[in-house]
């Protein structure tokens, strides 16, 4: 099982991670693909994206970037995953 995570883990585990990463000033975010263990967002990680981060940013912008670049990114591991 694969889950995906809307920050570079292992910062920002758990939800509301852009949040976090508006409110922490990170100069970087971006998506996560990882296998599910069982503890929350720390399995072995497939694929992460970087989105460099200025003061424009809004949870919603960042949200919007991070599911088009997860999606591009799922894409891109698809294959190797079946």
């Amino acid at each position: 099982m694969i889950n995906y995570h809307n920050s570079l883990l292992p910062l920002h585990r758990g939800l509301n991670a852009q949040m976090w990463s508006i409110f922490e000033q990170n100069s970087t975010s971006g998506i996560t693909w990882h296998c599910v263990s069982s503890r929350i967002d720390c399995g072995e990680i497939i694929l992460q994206k970087s989105i460099l981060l200025d003061s424009t940013y809004t949870y919603l912008k960042l949200t919007q970037e991070q599911l088009q670049l997860g999606f591009n990114a799922f894409v891109e591991i698809c294959d190797s995953l079946m």
